[in-house]
């Protein structure tokens, strides 16, 4: 339930993004799965943020340093729906 909560205030924007991008809006929902929206989560692995991307990944279009861009909700579902 607190997941829902911490998604409210970036659900619209990021179902925005998602039909800019013609994917399923739906699909925002696999943050949860992902991260129960914990904004803050890293995996064993190193996958970051509400969406877990790898650095890797994160490096062909979100910035890691001086700020990690995969920590922002907004910044990070622009980069999934990439």
């Amino acid at each position: 339930f607190s997941g829902i909560l911490r998604a409210q205030p970036f659900l619209r924007s990021m179902e925005r993004i998602f039909a800019e991008h013609r994917i399923p809006t739906a699909l925002v929902r696999l943050s949860f799965v992902e991260s129960s929206f914990q904004n803050d989560a890293v995996s064993h692995a190193g996958a970051a943020g509400v969406w877990q991307i790898m650095p890797m990944t994160a490096k062909q279009n979100l910035r890691l340093v001086p700020f990690d861009e995969r920590y922002s909700p907004i910044k990070a579902t622009r980069s999934a729906a990439l």
